[in-house]
């Protein structure tokens, strides 16, 4: 597998989108599809504000990604995104046949938060899953972590009210 060097500009993007969401009233998660260094796909966490479960960041990003692409194939493509995937995201990222997944917070740094503010998840790494599934996706794991991290705390006062 190579070696993917992922890029900071990208991942300011993704943070970019989280925050989009905080002003929707969603959680401050989201993510950017890129393919031969352009961005392709855009996504701001909006499960709350559309009442919709599927409307992750990175399922919004992959979208979006795979309808300007014409396929749902995501070859070559990276998957930035502020948090690392869930279950969903991850299954998406799989069936797309991304290259890549790079993240910033880690499920980890996600459960201790949900558990701080009172709404305790539980969620599985997505390296197990991918691995689990035999998929060849690289993952870049807690790049620019502490940038994401603080994304958690920017819209505290909206999360309590999510649970």
């Amino acid at each position: 597998m190579k070696k993917f060097k992922p890029s900071k500009k990208f991942m300011k993007l993704a943070i970019d989108e989280a925050k989009k969401a905080i002003e929707g009233g969603n959680y401050a998660i989201g993510a950017v599809v890129v393919k031969e260094g352009k961005v392709i796909g855009k996504g701001a966490q909006s499960s709350h504000s559309n009442n919709d479960a599927s409307a992750h960041a990175e399922i919004v990003a992959m979208r979006q990604a795979s309808k300007k692409l014409g396929t749902m194939y995501l070859t070559d493509c990276v998957l930035y995104t502020t948090n690392e995937p869930c279950c969903m995201c991850a299954g998406m990222a799989i069936w797309g046949r991304v290259e890549c997944i790079v993240y910033g917070a880690s499920i980890k740094d996600m459960l201790k938060y949900w558990k701080e503010i009172g709404n305790e998840q539980k969620l599985m790494p997505c390296k197990k899953i991918i691995k689990g599934y035999g998929a060849a996706i690289e993952i870049v794991p807690n790049f620019m972590r502490k940038e994401c991290i603080i994304l958690f705390n920017l819209n505290s006062k909206i999360n309590k009210s999510l649970k």
